[in-house]
């Protein structure tokens, strides 16, 4: 592996509805194979990027790689205090981030994990697989305070910011239930249920007041659709101004202004399909990750040398003092009914707080 990086001050801005027209590409962390997840530590000084079969530790001010482990790796979650990363493939494995050995190994479900998190006081750690189930235990006691069953598969899940709700994404065969759910942790009840695509990402904004799911953004309140933005993966920034949005079969970004809808700017350089998108705590950096999924040729060894197998760090810099232009068109709010439809017999009106 190794890095492409653009000339450049080294002096950056937070990303904000002001500057985003002015984000550029700083870095190319370069892959043997396609990179399906990345993820900021909590500190905003590592990026996280995992391949089918090991994971790699890149420093953010130099863009270079400073670790890579050997493990099977589809799903990410830092712990919030930034000390735990754990990652989940065949199992799940605990990585201690100051000796990068791993501390605890964790049975995955059966037939596969699609989604782990952590609460947002790191007490609490969810799991959620193709068995159909969402674990949730308490890491300091050991115990499981929470199993939630789904008609199908768990293709995603996410932690809301106060703790007690998690969002879970299910959906399997064309004959089974594609639902959105909300659950209360506490009292292991439905807050809410909705039906949904075939997609699998999900995550709230940092504020709590929205929730990204199948290019879509809801008020939380009324579980309203606000904006359709049809990508495949949107994520927000710190302060839930701006999200981020791309799809596996677009090499595109796009970053939109929240309070309206607009998109911002429209970020082009992977020659590939991009999978993830991340924003660092700081609202610094903005990570994609690409690359074309072959699995067979991953698990022989083998590389495509000509495929986009890279993440790619984009920023602001201070410099940079260009008006902010929008590039495309308003997108409004949908008209009438959303297009997510309660599934029959649940209420579709009710606030998720009472």
């Amino acid at each position: 592996m190794y890095t492409s990086q653009k000339p450049g001050t080294g002096e950056f801005s937070a990303i904000t509805r002001l500057n985003a027209v002015n984000v550029k590409e700083q870095a190319a962390l370069l892959h043997e194979h396609p990179v399906r997840s990345i993820l900021f530590s909590p500190d905003n000084r590592t990026l996280i990027s995992s391949m089918l079969d090991s994971v790699a530790l890149w420093d953010v001010e130099k863009k270079r790689q400073k670790a890579r482990a050997k493990v099977s790796a589809l799903n990410l979650a830092f712990k919030p205090d930034g000390s735990t990363l754990a990652i989940a493939g065949r199992d799940i494995n605990f990585m201690d981030m100051n000796t990068g050995k791993t501390v605890l190994n964790m049975k995955g479900h059966r037939d596969g994990t699609t989604g782990i998190a952590f609460s947002p006081d790191g007490r609490l750690f969810a799991s959620g697989g193709m068995d159909g189930l969402v674990n949730v235990g308490d890491l300091k006691t050991g115990r499981l305070v929470a199993s939630f069953e789904h008609q199908a598969q768990v293709r995603g899940l996410a932690f809301h910011p106060d703790g007690d709700r998690i969002a879970t994404i299910s959906w399997g065969d064309p004959q089974s239930p594609r639902s959105l759910t909300l659950w209360h942790v506490s009292t292991g009840r439905k807050a809410h249920q909705l039906k949904c695509g075939t997609e699998k990402n999900l995550s709230f904004s940092p504020d709590g007041r929205l929730l990204a799911v199948d290019g879509w953004i809801l008020d939380l309140s009324t579980m309203n659709q606000l904006y359709d933005f049809k990508e495949r993966m949107i994520a927000f920034n710190p302060d839930s101004t701006l999200a981020a949005s791309c799809r596996s079969d677009f090499n595109s970004i796009g970053i939109w202004d929240l309070t309206n809808g607009e998109q911002i700017t429209l970020l082009k350089s992977h020659t590939e399909g991009v999978w993830c998108v991340a924003f660092s705590p700081d609202g610094k950096w903005l990570a994609s990750s690409s690359g074309k999924i072959n699995t067979h040729a991953i698990l022989k060894g083998s590389s495509d040398d000509a495929g986009d197998n890279s993440a790619r760090i984009w920023g602001v810099e201070l410099e940079e003092t260009k008006p902010l232009r929008r590039m495309t068109g308003r997108l409004q709010p949908l008209p009438g009914t959303s297009r997510l439809q309660p599934l029959p017999g649940k209420p579709s009106t009710r606030p998720l707080n009472q």
